[in-house]
């Protein structure tokens, strides 16, 4: 069996995500707000872990609504940054994710993403490659590469690819809804075997 670095491993998915230019400030609400909701998001995930051990059904109920609630909270944010459920091609160097809008190639940008299954917040900077308009429906497709040494954003985005690769062939598992034009139907969860979920290994 080939055993490949994480860094050359790209899985595809749909993801959360938000982003904003580097040289812009969030505002300080902002800011707070992610922190506090960073911290409620631990402790929930803490409870959860112990109520899984006896009620698996139960824990996967209560992910489904902490899901829920943030994609709720996200229908008020900037609709030029997001926060928004958008496909992705991740890998532990970078990105490509689709877009509303145009993003300037060159530029350095802050990105936020969420990921499953405990709904972790990371942001990583990165560099914009390229931005064409092959994504779903003819949207842009923002192409980054990570900046260095970020390693605790980089050991959260390699955990979430080993669940992505350890979950292959686990039925029933908790994935992101998928959006049907431009809306999204929370009672579709997609097989990670299925077109859209495929891993594709790149050296």
């Amino acid at each position: 069996m080939i055993v490949e670095h994480r860094d050359y491993v790209r899985v595809d998915d749909r993801l959360v995500v938000s982003w904003r230019p580097v040289e812009s400030q969030a505002p300080v609400d902002d800011e707070l707000r992610d922190i506090m909701i960073m911290s409620v998001n631990r402790q929930i995930n803490d409870m959860m872990a112990v109520v899984e051990t006896e009620h698996p059904q139960l824990a996967k109920l209560l992910m489904h609504l902490n899901h829920k609630i943030d994609l709720l909270a996200n229908q008020s944010a900037d609709a030029n940054y997001g926060p928004s459920l958008v496909r992705v091609n991740i890998s532990r160097t970078g990105m490509a994710f689709d877009w509303k809008t145009d993003v300037a190639v060159g530029s350095d940008i802050r990105i936020w993403l969420t990921l499953p299954p405990e709904n972790t917040k990371v942001m990583v900077r990165a560099t914009v490659l390229a931005c064409d308009h092959t994504g779903d429906r003819g949207r842009p497709r923002v192409r980054c590469q990570f900046h260095s040494q970020q390693v605790d954003a980089f050991d959260a985005i390699s955990s979430y690819i080993d669940y992505v690769l350890d979950g292959r062939e686990v039925p029933n598992r908790l994935q992101a809804p998928v959006t049907t034009q431009d809306t999204v139907n929370e009672a579709d969860v997609v097989p990670l075997h299925s077109a859209h979920q495929k891993v594709l290994f790149y050296r």
